[in-house]
């Protein structure tokens, strides 16, 4: 289980440092109007997948394990046959309708993204579905290292090999519609791998099973997923959706930069979450409520201090770092960056709470906490990016953020007893 895990983060660690290099070599090669344009598609890609998957990743993944542990081949055959029938009839119409807002935000901007381009971007909704299927699958064998390793090793990695290769030898050709058959062809490669390597991991008996389909108890299951899926992904991308809309496309590539340096915040607190999850699991079904409080606490602090001084290095340096790594046109990234990362800086303060109920099988509270986030995230975008473009953008997003972890904190004491806040150190101090 220890070198699993060390392996899990070993290969999560050099996707991120992927993700960043592709992202600096695009943000340069493309240039802000460009690159703005990738962001925005992308952001469509990534909601309307979760929409074509319909909460099937998480149902695959539970279904198959479940299966395959009972021996029950002909169910498993069924949940995979069925998710991915589900997935392609969902995924036509929602690559239409994609076409039909994208073409629309053209015509209210007067900005319009070239029609190879989207049909390249819409190309990649069912393909990244099915990668995030097969990926669960093989999850779901067991295998859960492998699964992370094909989708990064080789979906990220050919895609940023192919870049420098443009770039280097052919750097005129490298543009928005080249970078979008590049990024197809690598989600293709990484399906036909992901398949080969699923049909290579699940017992024979499976694929001569006759499947059988549990059409309504799966239907069950996989709405609620799919509500919290989508809200998670309109608390996370709906600022690039509504600047692409409200604003010139170079503020989308600028944003879309802020975004990015904001995020790091988020991978310390990620992993504190990784070591709490099962510690809380446990506390709480033993109801020793005083070491859940000791172990909240605890990480709580370790999330500061991995948070913090990154706020720090943002305030200070944050604007010669742009400069330097992404280039001068970037440069007004700075200011939503320090607003983003002072956002989730709550998430280090106040953050504990989602896990606390998650942990604790108050999953509804959960999703109210996420939905209100969501919801004030899309009003307060609407409202500031009008008047303060990028900046206001940054805001909103900030104070959804931190409504989302007010409101899980509460949640967490009135359900549980356990303050999840930064507070909880200094009462317990004063008690003592």
């Amino acid at each position: 289980m220890k070198k699993k895990a060390i392996h899990g983060v070993l290969i999560r660690s050099f996707g991120l440092v992927l993700s960043m290099g592709t992202s600096i070599l695009l943000a340069r090669s493309l240039q802000p109007h460009q690159f703005g344009h990738y962001a925005f598609l992308l952001t469509i890609v990534e909601l309307l997948t979760i929409m074509a998957l319909f909460g099937s990743p998480s149902l695959i993944l539970r279904e198959v394990a479940a299966g395959l542990a009972r021996q029950d081949y002909a169910r498993v055959r069924g949940i995979v046959q069925w998710a991915s029938r589900t997935t392609f009839l969902l995924s036509i119409p929602l690559m239409g309708l994609a076409w039909l807002g994208i073409y629309i935000r053209g015509e209210m901007r007067h900005d319009f993204i070239p029609n190879l381009s989207v049909l390249l971007a819409m190309a990649l909704i069912p393909l990244s579905s099915f990668n995030r299927q097969w990926e669960n699958i093989i999850q779901g064998a067991g295998r859960v290292v492998a699964s992370q390793g094909f989708s990064i090793l080789i979906e990220g990695a050919l895609f940023f090999l192919m870049l420098v290769f443009l770039s280097l030898f052919h750097l005129d050709m490298l543009n928005l519609t080249s970078v979008l058959l590049l990024m197809g062809i690598s989600q293709g490669v990484a399906c036909i791998a992901l398949t080969i390597k699923a049909r290579a991991v699940l017992p024979d008996q499976i694929f001569d099973a006759r499947p059988v389909y549990f059409t309504r108890q799966w239907l069950k299951s996989s709405l609620p997923l799919l509500l919290v899926g989508s809200l998670l992904i309109i608390n996370t991308r709906i600022d690039i959706v509504m600047l692409g809309y409200m604003r010139d496309s170079a503020d989308v590539g600028i944003y879309r930069i802020a975004q990015r340096g904001g995020q790091l915040m988020l991978i310390g607190i990620m992993a504190v979450d990784s070591i709490l999850n099962p510690m809380a699991a446990r506390a709480w079904a033993q109801q020793d409520l005083a070491t859940l409080q000791i172990a909240v606490r605890k990480s709580v602090w370790l999330c500061l201090a991995l948070t913090l001084p990154l706020l720090a290095i943002y305030l200070l340096l944050g604007r010669e770092l742009i400069q330097w790594v992404y280039g001068q046109a970037y440069a007004s990234a700075w200011l939503p960056l320090v607003i983003l990362s002072a956002g989730y800086l709550s998430l280090a303060l106040l953050g504990r709470g989602g896990v606390i109920l998650t942990m604790s099988h108050f999953e509804k509270q959960t999703a109210l906490a996420i939905g209100i986030g969501a919801l004030a995230n899309v009003i307060l975008n609407l409202v500031l990016i009008t008047r303060f473009g990028i900046n206001g953008a940054a805001t909103a997003t900030a104070i959804a953020v931190t409504i989302r972890m007010v409101m899980e904190a509460i949640l967490a004491y009135k359900k549980t007893g356990v303050d999840t806040t930064i507070f909880a150190s200094f009462v317990c101090r004063k008690m003592n």
